[in-house]
């Protein structure tokens, strides 16, 4: 009776331990795939949010979205993330003011990734190669510094930084045979 009481016992604890394993290499998967919830993001889409709120029952074009954001700004002007909100609405319309908003972002924060890559499309787009390539580099480097070397989004985040590079790059060296 004691032998099978020890060995039911010891089973019971092999189970307990395959168990407690299994919850411990979920937890640690989590920790590698949410690397990417930064300050940034998280108030980045907390204002969307609130900007989508205000302006979608209204069904208003852009121009509700910006002056929304620009409410944002003025109640939170050390906010990086509320410029780089309204520096994506001012993409599809302002170039320059987006620029301009992306780079108060970068001044806020110097390592906030998508502020460089966005910058780097706005500078592609108006085809200022060099500056493009500087800043999607920028965007190297920040995507780099992220703390956690397993995350999933930084290594998302280096190879789309890389393959905006080159891309640009190949754009620069064909608009300069056409020349």
């Amino acid at each position: 009776m004691r032998k099978v009481a020890v060995g039911s016992i010891i089973v019971n604890l092999l189970i307990l331990l395959l168990c407690v394993s299994s919850i411990f290499s979920q937890v640690q998967e989590r920790k590698r795939t949410d690397c990417a919830d930064t300050d940034n993001d998280r108030q980045f889409l907390e204002y969307a949010r609130l900007v989508s709120l205000e302006c979608r029952p209204k069904n208003y074009a852009g121009g509700c979205n910006i002056i929304q954001w620009t409410k944002i700004i003025e109640s939170n002007s050390n906010s990086a993330a509320a410029y780089y909100g309204r520096g994506l609405y001012f993409s599809s319309t302002e170039g320059d003011l987006a620029i301009q908003d992306f780079n108060t972002a970068i001044k806020l924060n110097p390592r906030y990734f998508r502020a460089y890559y966005q910058l780097g499309i706005r500078y592609l787009i108006n085809k200022e190669y060099d500056r493009a390539i500087n800043e999607f580099t920028n965007a190297l480097e920040a995507a780099m510094k992220e703390p956690n070397e397993n995350c999933k989004e930084k290594n998302r985040r280096i190879r789309v930084a890389h393959a905006m590079r080159a891309e640009t790059y190949l754009r620069k060296n064909r608009s300069l045979k056409i020349k």
